[in-house]
């Protein structure tokens, strides 16, 4: 049995010691490139002017349309 912590929330369990039922079940090749884009979309994240920066611009999206459509 795997273990992790308590405090791990679901879409993060992803990179926790869950992340080996998921190695196991698309190969490691796989798992690996999956990991790679998770580093690389961190890194954007983190450097990409806010004008640029897909996660912020996502969640301002999802702001606007739920406080003025109600989606």
């Amino acid at each position: 049995m795997f273990e992790f912590w308590d405090w791990v929330g679901g879409r993060y369990s992803l990179w926790s010691a869950i992340g080996m039922t998921i190695a196991l079940n698309i190969g490691f090749d796989n798992f690996v490139d999956l990991l790679s884009g998770a580093h690389f979309m961190d890194n954007h994240f983190r450097t990409a002017p806010l004008e640029q920066n897909v996660p912020v611009i996502l969640a301002l999206l999802g702001v606007w349309y739920g406080n003025f459509y109600g989606a």
